[in-house]
């Protein structure tokens, strides 16, 4: 075989790509997602509705394993630097399964950032958030989890349109 292998930044760049590619499939081409040139404030993608003009900054987390020791776990971190409490933005920590050359979303979590705060746990540096992949579990993460990138899309549409 090669010598190579995907590295995390390469990983993270495929991750956001399959985002911005969905959002545009599952809304039928009113969502127009743009990368900033820089994400050192966190936001990776500016997703711009084409129905009501209304913009949506992003911070997107991905992972492609879960927490060993907890293998329904997925560990997913949020720099407070990057952090807003009365930001109209939104994290989306997507889960994907762990065949990098497929790259299909197992499970997704949409989380407005003004209601982060409340659902991690904190470090000096740091959000963690720690949400079950299980569909039926009763984690303070299930109001956010998404089971398909439809329902992402549809969530990001109820957000640009509050």
């Amino acid at each position: 075989m090669s010598d190579y292998e995907v590295t995390s930044t390469q990983k993270g760049a495929i991750g956001e790509n399959y985002v911005v590619q969905e959002l545009i499939l599952q809304s039928d081409g009113r969502l127009s997602p743009f990368k900033p040139i820089a994400d050192g404030d966190g936001i990776d993608l500016l997703v711009l509705d084409k129905k009501t003009g209304n913009s949506l900054p992003l911070q997107v987390k991905m992972r492609t394993k879960t927490i060993k020791a907890s293998p329904k776990v997925v560990h997913f971190e949020v720099r407070k630097v990057t952090f807003k409490s009365d930001f109209d933005g939104a994290v989306l920590a997507v889960l994907f399964k762990p065949e990098v050359s497929k790259f299909e979303v197992d499970t997704a979590w949409l989380i407005p950032m003004k209601k982060l705060h409340g659902v991690t746990s904190a470090n000096s540096e740091k959000f963690v958030l720690r949400p079950s992949m299980g569909k039926e579990s009763k984690d303070r993460y299930r109001e956010f989890r998404c089971v398909d990138f439809s329902e992402v899309t549809k969530r990001v549409v109820e957000l640009l349109d509050s």
